[in-house]
This record gives structure tokens, C-alpha cells and sequence, in this order.
């Protein structure tokens, strides 16, 4: 689902560090327990991703957005 993800929404995806300083990652690219992450550059993805989920996959997801990647108290869902 991830690479589904990344190849689907590509061009919402940038290069970011907002997990880890430093360590530039692209889409959803790691697993921390059953959450992922991945920054994004339009807020207009977010529907469209949770949209894409509920037709393509038959189980729920829980989303969360936090306001940037060091929202401390939003991203901690996936901690």
C-alpha cells in the first residue's frame, strides 16, 4: 500500500527530513510499529489519499495530520 501510495501521489511527496534531521526520505518510506508517515506538499492530498484508501482497500486506516514534522503533539500518533 505504501508504494501504491508513493507512485500514486508522487508529486505530493517532496524530499523531507521531518522525521529525522538529516535523513532525507520521500513519501512513505518506514514503518514505526502500524504507522507510517510522509510529508506532504498540498493539503488537497489529504482527501484524495484517504479517498484512494476507502476504493482500492478493504480495511481502516486512522489518520492523523500534524501541523508540521516536529508537531510534537500530532505526530506523536505514530510513536
Amino acid at each position: 500500500m505504501m508504494a501504491d501510495f508513493n507512485d500514486t501521489f508522487a508529486d505530493y511527496f517532496p524530499l523531507h527530513d521531518i522525521a529525522v534531521r538529516g535523513r532525507y526520505e520521500k513519501g512513505f518510506q518506514h514503518l514505526l510499529g502500524d504507522g507510517s508517515w510522509a510529508g506532504i506538499n498540498s493539503l488537497e492530498v489529504i482527501p484524495k489519499i484517504m479517498d484512494y484508501h476507502s476504493k482500492n482497500y478493504e480495511f481502516a486506516l486512522w489518520w492523523n495530520v500534524a501541523r508540521n514534522g516536529y508537531d510534537e503533539k500530532n505526530i506523536k500518533i505514530v510513536r
